[in-house]
Order: structure tokens, then sequence, then C-alpha cells
């Protein structure tokens, strides 16, 4: 409940944000661009040490203690508000060093609290799910979350139709507040399938018998870079490295979804229509965009279940082709049921990439939350990097930015294609 309310969708930020309008009119236009720029930044640096976070904490409390600076963003946003009537303004919104401060660490703990959220809830699915069910449950899970596109399309516009953007603020703290009441009562998983010594570093020594070290924070700083560099470690493994391909192509996905997608329902309108219309339009796409994460959730759990990764694989890659020939039809056709057809298209690659790694990291890895954490740190890289990339080619013709994609899209594939022919030969070996 918690992730599915705790932010609107991409699509309708930059309308429905306060604090976006706000720093235009206070001179502050840069300040999202660093603010977004210091989420990834704490984010990907996190990703190293949130498994040693929720190692020594265990996953029940990190969940709590994660939602917090969420719920501080809200609070800011609350604050931008107020900052709208010159005449009532309280004192802080005429101090600039203030207001970058605040947004500025709000957006750095958001960063480090969501990459220690999503290492807590893989050890808490990793515990639960048998091997027969890991997929089904992971499925469930990231079904459930992607319902943030589709209530968050719906919520905001329908409280901006009846109040105002104070009141969307308000209504939104007091629905995370609410979903942080269910972490503090949310019961410590109790697997059956995972023995003590992999249960131990998943849910932070709480299914051993063995009294944990207490917790000293100078130590723990001590021990953030060795952390970081070991987990950064692992990606020598050659098991995983075709896998973080998959994780930068992940991300690249995600900038395509949200960064340029959107370019296909303006090049499908009449060059005259209305911004307003190009906005509800793009809006109307995310929400199909939405729908159909939720719908492949379901689908491809059960689908890794009972086909097995591999067969998987080979079908996401294949609706990552068909994505990228139906994006080549777009430029020529231009007719906008196709750019909705693309966008569910990318929904359902996000969430079926998402679903498939989480699957193989507790299937093939253990369910090690080391791994977790380095593919999210290699995820949040590569949508970072995607996003960028679009911002500096901006300029440039959009068949060649789809090409660029498509051709880094096969090279991952022949690269997850040979891991898995490696590990099959390896197996008639074996047997």
């Amino acid at each position: 409940f918690f992730l599915m309310i705790r932010r609107p969708p991409r699509s309708t930020q930059s309308r429905s944000s306060a604090a976006s309008d706000v720093y235009k009119r206070q001179g502050y236009a840069s300040l999202g661009k660093i603010c977004l720029f210091t989420f990834y930044a704490s984010f990907s640096t996190a990703s190293f040490i949130s498994s040693k976070i929720v190692e020594q904490f265990g996953v029940c409390k990190c969940l709590l203690v994660s939602c917090f600076p969420y719920l501080l963003a809200y609070i800011s946003g609350i604050g931008m508000c107020l900052c709208t009537n010159s005449e009532t303004a309280p004192g802080y919104c005429n101090s600039q060093l203030f207001i970058f401060a605040f947004h500025i660490i709000s957006y750095l703990l958001i960063g480090i609290a969501s990459s220690v959220l999503w290492s807590a809830f893989s050890g808490y699915m990793t515990a639960l799910a048998s091997k027969s069910e890991t997929g089904r449950y992971f499925g469930y899970f990231f079904a459930i979350v992607q319902n943030s596109f589709i209530i968050g399309g719906f919520l905001p516009s329908i409280i901006f139709r009846y109040a105002s953007t104070l009141a969307y603020f308000v209504i939104m703290l007091i629905l995370a507040a609410c979903a942080a009441v269910l972490f503090y009562v949310l019961p410590e998983p109790k697997p059956s399938n995972i023995d003590s010594e992999t249960l131990s570093p998943i849910l932070g020594n709480q299914a051993s018998q063995t009294i944990k070290k207490p917790f000293h924070f100078s130590t723990f700083l001590t021990e953030m870079i060795p952390e970081m560099k070991r987990v950064l470690d692992l990606r020598q493994n050659n098991a995983i490295k075709p896998w973080l391909k998959v994780a930068i192509l992940s991300g690249f996905i995600v900038s395509y979804n949200f960064g340029f997608i959107y370019r296909f329902v303006e090049i499908s309108l009449p060059s005259d229509t209305e911004p307003s219309i190009i906005v509800a339009m793009t809006a109307q796409m995310f929400i199909v965009f939405g729908i159909a994460m939720v719908v492949s959730a379901f689908i491809v759990g059960k689908a890794i279940d009972h086909f097995g990764t591999r067969k998987v694989t080979r079908a996401i890659f294949q609706i990552f082709a068909l994505m990228m020939i139906l994006s080549f039809l777009q430029l020529y056709l231009r007719i906008y049921p196709l750019a909705c057809v693309i966008s569910a298209l990318g929904g359902t690659l996000d969430v079926c990439i998402t679903t498939l790694i989480s699957s193989i990291m507790t299937l093939d890895f253990g369910g090690s939350l080391e791994y977790f954490a380095l593919y999210r740190a290699f995820y949040i890289f590569g949508t970072a990097a995607g996003f960028i990339i679009l911002i500096i080619v901006s300029g440039v013709p959009l068949v060649i930015i789809i090409a660029a994609l498509a051709g880094f899209g096969g090279y991952v594939w022949t690269q997850i294609r040979d891991e898995q022919t490696r590990r099959k030969s390896s197996h008639r070996v074996a047997l």
C-alpha cells in the first residue's frame, strides 16, 4: 500500500507537483534537476550498503524507518505550497539557502531510504517464497506496486478537480502515514524453505539463536567503504555479469518509457494541438502503461514458475524486439493508438525484467541481498545514464535514438544467450 501511494506517476509530476511550480516562480528552476541528481546519486551509493543495513536491523524495522523520508517529502510539498502567497508566506520562503538545503537533504534521504526499502522487500519476499513459488510471489508483489501508476493517475486528477494542490499533499501525507502504520504491525516472515545460514543475512539474524553484535555508528561508518567495495567486487562473478547488463538495459528502458515515448504522442497529433490536450493524451497513455504493468506482473510471475527463467528471458527479449520494431513504424505511421501500444510494451518490459531478475537472484544466487543491491545499483545507473543521454542527444533524429537502444538490447541478448548456453553445457558435463 505504501509503495502504491508514495508518489504520483512521472507523467503527471511536471504539472501536478506544487514544488515544480514554486521553483519556477521563485527562480529555482535548477533545483528540480539538482534534487533528481541527488536522489539517483544517493540511491546508487546506498545500494552497496543497504544489504548491510538490513542485515543489522532486520527487514521489518528497515521497512518502517524507510517510509519516513517519503513523509518528509510530502511535508516539504506542503511547505512549498504555503510559499505561493507572498502576503502570508512563512519567513523561510525568503531564504534561498533553506529551500535548497531542505529539499536536497530530503531527496538525499529518500534515495537512501529507497535503496534500503527495496533490499528489505527483496529479503521479505525471498524469506516467504519457496523455490516453486518464487515467481508468483514476486509477480504479485510487483503487480501491486505498479498500481501506483494507475492510482497516481486518477487520484491527483480527482483531487485537483475539487481541491487545491495543498489539499493534495495533505491527503497524500495522511495516506502515506497510514501505510507507515501498516509497516509497524507487519509480521516477521516465518520461512520454511531457507536454512539458518542463508536466512541470517536476509532477516538480520532474526531467525538464528545467536546474539547479534551491538550496533555502533562509528564502526558502521568505518565499515562502509570496505562493504561497498565487497559488494561491487561481486560484479566479477561471471554468472552475474550478463544480468548486470540486463539491469542497465532495464534502466535504459525506463528512461525510454518516461523520457522519450511521450514524443510519439506529440508527433501523432496535429501541430496546432493545444498543450492541455497533449498533456491529457500523454496521461492516458501512461494509464495504459500502468495497466500493462499490473497485468504483466501477474502473468510473468506464474510463467517463471511454470516455464522457468530461461524461456521467460527469451520471451522478454522478443517483446523488446517487438517494441523496437513498432517504434520505428511509429516514426512513419504517427498514430496515437500505436503510441499507446508501445507504451504498454514498455511497461510490460519494465515489470517483467524486474520480476525475472528478482526471481533469478533468489533461485540462482541464494537470495543474497548483496546481489539484489548490486542489481539495483546498476539499474539506477542505467536509468540515470539513460535520462542524461536523452538530454544530450535531444536534437538527434528519433530514428538514431531508437536504433541505438535496439543495438544495445541486441548486444545484451547475445550475452545472456551465451551465459545460458554455458550453464546448460556445464550442467550436461556434471550429469
